[in-house]
């Protein structure tokens, strides 16, 4: 296969933007089409070198697994090598029991289905994952066992049926990930089958060439630099990849690979020696990029300062040249060690995915090697697996990929008498983080109660969530919520949810270098659509506060509701941060806190709506009373040396729910009011108060 330096140079292209948006730098928000972009290259250059072997009649499967162990293997060896060195050093047990499985999962090619499971409700922040961005090698790697065979197969058609065929597949797969992007978003943005028309798309540009041979073409080639550019600048984190969207980075690639040459003005920047410098390193900077930038957030406290985010970049062009020079070159044409047998570089590639294999369990079967910390660092750290014993067995909390249940749920009902309960419990993880805990109390009390929770759901009827995958639905846990309490002839509905994230669509941010990570949440009213997803049109936001008063007016038409206002977010992932700050000695920082005033600018609209409940059968609780101003003053209380009160970046912990209970307990009594003729130990605070 002829060079062609603007390939390298588009290689460029899709490394840059990755690692600056990894990095977090603002602009780049569109930077993970790289990606995408890899992509369509590896697709035309697979089916180049592919067919050009099946044209000359020495194509062989082992020659192209060799030649893909050649270009992938070493330096990935080398990458993972290198991280467990820092892993050992500053991960605590968790991370390093997570780094373990990813290590294993992306040495038997399924880092993809890895992180497609750790997606999850209380799943460790991406930026912490060092190996996170294997899971495109993944994707790859799959496809290299299915294509070239493939190809093989349709040699004895002509290319346009082989051209067709490709076609085929790519359409079904674009049409699947349209699909996914609505129904499976994690799903489609790690599987194969929903970017297998990326590739296919590369691929076509390769059978295209073949083809009709095109000449250049600066207009179109043009076009296509410029279409790749917009989608960069213009994609952001609410954008559905892949998608239809998805066509338009897509296929400004393809266009800049067919039509593109050195006489264009495209080709000709693309072949200027710096981009094509940064291409030629760009795989080995993919390889370390993330693990510099991961490891430089796991060591700084509380959050990696722009200094040393910038030096990670840095380094990871720094150590992508010295991979490459003295590690990918050797091993492929030219390189000293291009010479080795091929029976032997085989022999020694599974070799090293073994061995790889083998230390990725050994982390996984030993927890994280909990002896290599201080005892008080890992008992802070270990909050992060803490969970009520209903949540931690995934009973009475259902996740956003079950459907509702009928009621009572085996499991759940411990806190009936006689099949009837007092007090139901209803809303997201939120309220499965803090039921179980209540429920104990209240028993003590002679108190019964029911409570199943719904993760990612409103506890209130009337709203929708958008984007979500098939199966989940709000509206119909909610209703038989409502249904069952009835059953069970309940007098008090405890409505416990994480409102913010609901109204505004997005994660915490807490202005302090703790950023959550997640994907947009969007919701509205039942009936209303998703509209355009605009999280900040005003009509939606309107719908939404005028939604949560309507609906906790009409559920205290029917019950006594105690409504546990927003729980102060964090932002960071407490524990880690709280077991890092005991690890790296830092006695300056205690105490864990953000700021008072990022909560209550995030949940003032909504304070607002609850307000506007008429009556008196709205009992209100105040975590941030709990939480806030205390010990100091304009600081929300995360955690102290001696107690975590979150186990991830906005879940109460035990200790933290332990904290919230008794003015949760308080309330509960006071909507019950007077029974069996003695008065409750406190009384709650009616609404407005």
């Amino acid at each position: 296969m002829k060079y062609r330096p603007e390939i390298d140079g588009l290689r460029a292209v899709a490394v840059v933007p990755v690692v600056l948006f990894h990095a977090g730098l603002a602009g780049f928000d569109g930077g993970y089409l790289g990606v995408d972009v890899f992509f369509v290259i590896s697709g035309y250059l697979i089916t180049t070198i592919i067919l050009d072997d099946i044209a000359m009649k020495r194509f062989s499967i082992m020659t192209f697994y060799e030649r893909r162990f050649r270009r992938i293997l070493p330096a990935y060896v080398v990458v993972v090598l290198a991280s467990m060195v820092p892993a050992l050093l500053w991960m605590m047990p968790v991370e390093l029991r997570d780094f373990g499985q990813s290590i294993f999962a992306s040495s038997v090619f399924a880092s993809n289905f890895f992180f497609l499971r750790e997606t999850g409700y209380f799943a460790t922040g991406t930026e912490l994952r060092p190996l996170l961005h294997t899971w495109s090698l993944s994707v790859e790697e799959q496809f290299y066992v299915f294509f070239p065979l493939m190809l093989a197969g349709l040699a004895h058609l002509r290319w346009r049926w082989t051209a067709l065929t490709i076609a085929l597949i790519t359409a079904f797969s674009l049409g699947l990930s349209e699909l996914g992007c609505r129904h499976w978003p994690s799903a489609n943005f790690y599987l194969l089958p929903f970017r297998a028309w990326e590739l296919g798309i590369g691929a076509l540009a390769s059978i295209l060439i073949r083809l009709y041979a095109p000449r250049q073409n600066a207009v179109l080639s043009g076009a296509g630099f410029l279409l790749l550019a917009a989608s960069l600048a213009l994609f952001d984190e609410t954008t559905p990849m892949p998608s239809i969207y998805g066509l338009a980075p897509v296929l400004g690639t393809a266009l800049i690979i067919v039509f593109a040459a050195p006489s264009t003005w495209a080709g000709r920047l693309l072949s200027l020696k710096p981009v094509v410098f940064i291409g030629l390193i760009s795989y080995s900077t993919y390889l370390w990029h993330q693990p510099l930038l991961a490891f430089a957030r796991i060591r700084s406290i509380p959050s990696a300062s722009e200094v040393t985010i910038a030096a990670a970049v840095l380094a990871s062009f720094g150590l992508g040249y010295l991979s490459w020079r003295y590690v990918e070159r050797p091993f492929r044409k030219g390189g000293a060690l291009f010479t080795i047998p091929r029976a032997r570089l085989l022999g020694g590639s599974v070799t090293a995915l073994a061995g790889l294999t083998i230390v990725g369990l050994g982390l996984h079967v030993s927890r994280g090697l909990p002896e290599r910390i201080p005892e008080r660092a890992a008992a802070l750290a270990a909050v992060a697996q803490e969970r009520s014993p209903h949540v931690s067995k995934d009973k009475c909390l259902a996740f956003t990929t079950l459907k509702p249940v009928e009621h009572p749920l085996a499991g759940c009902d411990t806190f009936l008498s006689e099949g009837k309960a007092d007090v139901v419990f209803i809303g997201d993880s939120h309220a499965g983080t803090v039921t179980y805990t209540t429920q104990l109390a209240l028993a003590e009390k002679g108190i019964s109660s029911y409570g199943y929770s719904y993760a990612g759901c409103i506890g209130l009827r009337g709203f929708e969530r958008f984007g979500m995958e098939a199966g989940f639905d709000c509206l119909g846990y909610n209703e038989k919520m409502i249904d069952y309490a009835r059953e069970v002839d309940a007098k008090v509905i405890v409505v416990v949810s994480r409102f913010p994230l609901y109204l505004t669509g997005k994660h915490f941010d807490n202005g302090e270098g703790g950023v959550e990570p997640g994907e947009k949440v969007v919701f509205d009213r039942a009936g209303s659509g998703p509209g355009s997803g605009d999280l900040k049109d005003p009509a939606r936001v309107e719908r939404m506060l005028s939604g949560f008063t309507e609906e906790l007016q009409r559920l205290t038409d029917e019950f006594e509701v105690v409504l546990v206002e927003p729980i102060p977010e964090a932002g960071w992932a407490v524990p880690l941060l709280a077991a890092k700050t005991a690890y790296f000695g830092d006695e300056d920082r205690f105490t864990i806190s953000t700021n008072q005033e990022a909560y209550r600018t995030r949940a003032e609209a909504i304070l607002q709506a609850f307000d506007a409940v008429e009556g008196d059968r709205l009992f209100r609780v105040h975590p941030e009373d709990v939480f806030c101003g205390r010990p100091e003053p304009g600081r929300c209380i995360n955690a102290t040396q001696d107690e975590v009160y979150y186990f991830d970046n906005n879940h109460l912990s035990r200790a933290g729910t332990r904290q919230l209970l008794p003015s949760l307990v308080a309330a509960i009594e006071a909507a019950l009011g007077p029974r069996n003729g003695e008065h409750p130990i406190a009384t709650g605070e009616a609404n407005g108060g």
